[in-house]
C-alpha cells in the first residue's frame, strides 16, 4: 500500500491510497460471498454460489460497490495510522479508480490548529477598582430603604415617598417617518433614529423611591410628580441630557411624559447607628457595631468590584490574544458545536417549559436550518474562545493535579461544615464529579495565567507535570 497526503483549505486534507490488485480481488470475492447470502441465485443455496455465477447474476459493478464499502474503511484506517494527519472526524471517499492500479481518494477534516504567535506581548493596563466613601454611603442608603417602614398615604406626593406609577414617555420631536436616501449609510442611520411619537420608555405599576438626591428616569421627572394626588394623571415635557446612560440618538431630544399615580407610601428610614447594625446582624453569632458593619460592607463591595474587574480584564486580554492568533478548524467542528447549542436549547425548552422543539418551531414558524443559522455566530465565538484557551493551557504547561482536586474537595467540605455527610463525600469521589472539579480548576488556572500575561507577570514557562489531569482538546468535557 502506498499513499500520498495533501493539505487543503478549511482545515481539510486529501489522502490518496494505492493498493495491490490482488487485495482488491480478495475483497471482491469476499463481497461476492456476502451478496450471495443476501440474494436468491437460482440453483444455489444462499452463500454457496461461486464467484463467476454471482458476477453473472448481479454484475461486477454490484460486487465492486459492495467490496469498496468494507475495503475502503480498512484502507483508510491503515493509511491514516501511517500518515502524519490528525483527523477530527471520519473521512469521506471522494473517488475510486482501477487504472493503472486500484486507488482510493479520501477527504477528511483535520484537528484544529492554533498558532498563538507572540501572545505574551499582549500587555494591557489594569487598575484595581477602589470603593469610595460615596459608593459605601449609597450602599448603606439602600440598606436603610430596604429596612424602612412604609405607610400608605392619601396625601400629596412628597420628596422621600415611595410611589407606584404607570408611565409612558414618547419622543416629542424628530422625523415623522424615515426619509429614503440614495446613500445606504444614510438610510441605516435614519432607520435607527427614533421617530416622533415612538417610545422612549414605559412601565406599568412601577414602584420608585422619590429620593431628592437622585434623578430617576430623566432630570426633572421626580420634581414633576411632587404634589400629585392619588390617581392623578400628569403630563409634562422634558429634555434628554447628554449623559452616557442615554442612547446617542436620544440626547437633546424632547420627550412627552404621561404619568398616573397608583399608590403613595410615606417612608420612614431607620437611624444609621449601632442599633441598626445590630438588627441587621442579629442572626449571627455576634452582632456587629455600625463601624464593623461599614467595614464588612466595604470589604464585600471591594471583593465584588475586584472580581468583576478581573473578569473584564481577563476577557480583554483573551480578546487581544485572539485578535492576533491564527485559528484553523474544519467546518465539521463548527457544525458539531452549533448542533450542540441547538441540543442544549432543546433540553432547556423541555426542562423549563415542558415544550418540545417541534412545538416551539411551529409556534415561531422556524426550521432546524434557520435555528442552526441563528446559533452559528455564538457557536463560532465559543469554539474559537475554547480553542484559544486550550492552546494557552498547552503552551503555558497549565496542569491540574490530583493534589489540587483533593484540596478543592477539602475546601468544599470545609465550607459545607455540618451539612457534609458521608453520602456527599462518596458523590465527590466519583469520577464524574472529579472531572467536573478538574474542569473548573483548569478554567480558573487559565484565567489566572491570562491575568498575569496581560500584566507582564507570567512566570517562566515550565514543563507539564507528569500527573496532569487537565482535560485535552480530544474531550468534550474541557469545553
Amino acid at each position: 500500500m502506498e499513499f500520498q497526503t495533501e493539505r487543503l483549505e478549511a482545515q481539510q486534507a486529501r489522502l490518496t491510497v494505492a493498493i495491490a490488485n490482488d487485495r482488491l480481488e480478495s475483497a471482491k470475492k469476499a463481497a461476492a460471498r456476502r451478496l450471495s447470502k443476501r440474494n436468491n441465485i437460482r440453483g444455489f443455496r444462499k452463500g454457496k454460489a461461486p464467484y463467476p455465477i454471482v458476477m453473472r447474476h448481479l454484475g461486477e459493478a454490484a460486487i465492486v460497490e459492495e467490496a469498496l464499502e468494507a475495503l475502503g474503511n480498512e484502507v483508510y484506517r491503515e493509511a491514516l495510522s501511517q500518515s502524519d494527519l490528525l483527523a477530527y472526524g471520519p473521512g469521506k471517499l471522494e473517488d475510486f479508480s482501477l487504472q493503472p492500479e486500484p486507488q482510493f481518494t479520501f477527504t477528511l477534516p483535520l484537528q484544529p490548529e492554533v498558532v498563538l504567535h507572540n501572545y505574551r506581548a499582549q500587555l494591557i493596563d489594569y487598575e484595581e477598582p477602589i470603593i469610595s466613601d460615596e459608593d459605601l454611603a449609597q450602599q448603606l442608603k439602600s440598606l436603610r430603604f430596604q429596612n424602612a417602614v412604609f405607610e400608605e398615604s392619601r396625601g400629596a406626593v412628597a420628596d422621600g415617598d415611595r410611589v407606584s406609577i404607570d408611565y409612558h414617555v414618547t419622543f416629542a420631536d424628530g422625523p415623522d417617518r424615515v426619509i429614503e436616501s440614495d446613500d445606504d449609510d444614510d438610510n441605516v442611520d435614519a432607520a435607527e433614529t427614533p421617530l416622533r411619537g415612538s417610545d422612549f420608555a414605559r412601565g406599568d405599576d412601577q414602584t420608585i423611591w422619590l429620593d431628592a438626591e437622585e434623578e430617576l428616569l430623566l432630570p426633572g421627572f421626580r420634581a414633576a410628580l411632587l404634589g400629585a394626588a392619588l390617581d392623578e394623571e400628569r403630563e409634562f415635557t422634558l429634555t434628554v441630557p447628554d449623559e452616557a446612560r442615554y442612547r446617542h440618538d436620544a440626547v437633546g431630544r424632547t420627550v412627552d411624559c404621561h404619568v398616573k399615580i397608583r399608590k403613595i407610601d410615606n417612608v420612614t428610614l431607620p437611624e444609621m447607628n449601632d442599633a441598626f447594625a445590630a438588627n441587621l446582624t442579629k442572626d449571627e453569632n455576634e452582632s456587629l457595631t455600625l463601624l464593623q458593619l461599614r467595614q464588612r460592607i466595604r470589604e464585600n463591595m471591594q471583593s465584588q468590584a475586584s472580581e468583576q474587574a478581573h473578569a473584564a480584564y481577563i476577557q480583554r486580554v483573551q480578546e487581544s490574544i485572539l485578535a492576533q492568533a491564527s485559528i484553523h478548524y474544519p467546518e465539521a467542528m463548527l457544525a458539531d458545536e452549533t448542533q450542540a447549542r441547538l441540543e442544549q436549547f432543546t433540553n432547556e425548552l423541555q426542562q423549563r417549559y415542558n415544550l418540545k422543539l417541534a412545538d416551539y418551531q411551529r409556534i415561531q414558524g422556524t426550521s432546524d436550518e434557520e435555528m442552526l443559522a441563528e446559533f452559528r455566530p455564538d457557536a463560532q465565538r465559543g469554539l474559537e474562545s475554547w480553542l484559544l484557551r486550550d492552546a494557552i493551557r498547552a503552551a503555558e504547561g497549565i496542569a491540574v493535579t490530583r493534589e489540587m482536586i483533593a484540596e478543592e474537595i477539602a475546601q468544599i467540605f470545609a465550607n459545607l461544615g455540618e451539612r457534609a455527610d458521608e453520602s456527599l463525600r462518596t458523590q465527590y469521589e466519583a469520577a464524574e464529579a472529579q472531572t467536573r472539579i478538574a474542569n473548573g480548576l483548569l478554567q480558573r488556572l487559565i484565567d489566572e495565567r491570562l491575568f498575569a500575561i496581560g500584566r507582564g507577570e507570567a512566570p517562566d514557562l515550565t514543563h507539564k507535570a507528569e500527573d496532569d489531569l487537565s482535560p485535552t482538546g480530544e474531550g468534550e468535557s474541557a469545553r
